[in-house]
């Protein structure tokens, strides 16, 4: 009742709050904020949560640094099959980012959380980077919207409501929306308030990502995404068993106070460093400053490093799009070979990087090509081994009805 009294007939005496925090964070200035309350220098209240964080030391010492990036390295993530150090920097990036959102004067771009297949882990790992710092919660995620309209709706509508994040889940369909790539690079995001004529504007402090297998990025999305990509190497990922927490969430939830001051012990150290001397990204320089000094002071490579394997990925999934939905929409649900696929992408003119000096080689070399993309999903749509034997017979079927189809 106060606050909706308070919303209605303002006091203009009273302090203005941005946002209120559930964990220490670092204020613009760089402060540490570790005390309940309102703190009238960031414009913030902090709620402490309820669990315990051990005290954060003002000059981190070499062990307490050691026991920080063994809770991150050796404990919450050790588990996660990261591709390369970039991937895993890029993670490490994202886990920390909530505590310095305040330090970083500008956008931050859209993290991509990737697998090339489902039960991979890309999940388990957003939730597992960002449940410290939301007070041992579970992020919400949401889907993505259909039609131009409704992303200008749907982002309009949870920028109202200034959330810590904003997630998009199980990515099937390509992201390069206008709208999404605006927010992710202003201040302010504007449009019209759904049952209202007016036109309002809201600031854009949010941290952004998103899972899928093999997202597909197009549009001018590709300069404002970072990927976060992992890779079992296994038909069966979800198979595995060999994990040093059987039950992450848990082991997470009961030690959030010890993964909040590992966050604050590192960032602490990182920003006590050098200058970054790293890669930076047009629109995100302050987010490559700050994330990336604090990487380089406390000895995490590869920071950005995957940028080229990007391009070149949003290449390929254009490609893979357009031959995925070409062979939907001609053989529909049909059995096809490996070689009536090759003659398709012939037609299309799809430049595969295809090995061999002659068409069959080249065709042998397609049909591997399609058994690395198996369960892949490219536009909405899905690519499925039907039958091995006596050759390899696939079909496409719709994302959403790969279940049934199967």
């Amino acid at each position: 009742m106060l606050i909706e009294d308070a919303l209605i007939n303002p006091d203009h005496k009273l302090p203005s709050i941005r946002r209120i925090v559930r964990t220490p964070v670092f204020t613009a200035s760089g402060e540490l904020i570790t005390t309940a309350g309102y703190h009238a220098c960031a414009k913030l209240y902090y709620e402490p949560p309820n669990f315990t964080i051990p005290p954060i030391p003002g000059k981190p010492t070499a062990a307490n640094i050691a026991e920080a990036k063994r809770l991150l390295l050796d404990d919450l993530l050790v588990d996660f099959p990261f591709v390369s150090p970039a991937d895993q920097a890029n993670a490490i990036a994202l886990a920390l980012l909530p505590y310095v959102r305040d330090m970083i004067d500008g956008p931050t771009p859209l993290h991509g959380l990737e697998a090339p297949t489902a039960g991979t882990g890309k999940g388990l790992l957003l939730q597992a980077l960002l449940m410290p710092s939301n007070s041992g919660n579970d992020v919400a995620t949401h889907t993505t919207p259909d039609t131009d309209a409704e992303w200008s709706k749907a982002l309009l509508a949870k920028l109202m409501e200034a959330p810590a994040h904003i997630v998009f889940d199980n990515v099937t369909k390509p992201i390069a929306n206008g709208h999404l790539s605006s927010a992710l690079t202003q201040p302010k995001f504007g449009g019209r308030v759904l049952g209202f004529s007016e036109n309002m504007e809201v600031p854009v402090n949010c941290i952004w990502a998103c899972t899928g297998n093999n997202v597909t990025i197009g549009g001018d999305i590709p300069r404002r995404y970072i990927r976060i990509r992992l890779d079992a190497q296994k038909e069966r990922p979800e198979d595995r068993q060999d994990f040093k927490h059987k039950h992450l969430r848990s082991w997470i939830k009961a030690n959030c106070g010890k993964l909040v001051w590992a966050a604050l012990v590192l960032i602490q150290v990182g920003l006590n460093g050098s200058q970054f001397t790293g890669k930076r990204i047009g629109s995100y320089e302050a987010y490559c400053e700050v994330l990336g000094r604090i990487l380089q002071n406390i000895g995490i490579d590869g920071f950005l490093g995957n940028r080229i394997e990007v391009y070149e990925a949003v290449n390929e999934n254009a490609l893979w799009a357009s031959l995925f939905t070409a062979w939907y929409e001609q053989r529909q649900y049909e059995k096809t070979s490996a070689s009536e696929a090759y003659t398709l992408a012939r037609y299309l003119k799809l430049d595969f990087e295809l090995q061999g000096d002659d068409d069959r080689a080249r065709m042998v070399s397609f049909g591997k090509l399609l058994r690395s993309k198996r369960d892949s999903i490219c536009n909405g749509y899905q690519l499925v081994l039907v039958s091995t034997k006596p050759s390899a017979l696939w079909k496409i079927v719709a994302a959403t009805a790969s279940e049934s189809q199967n």
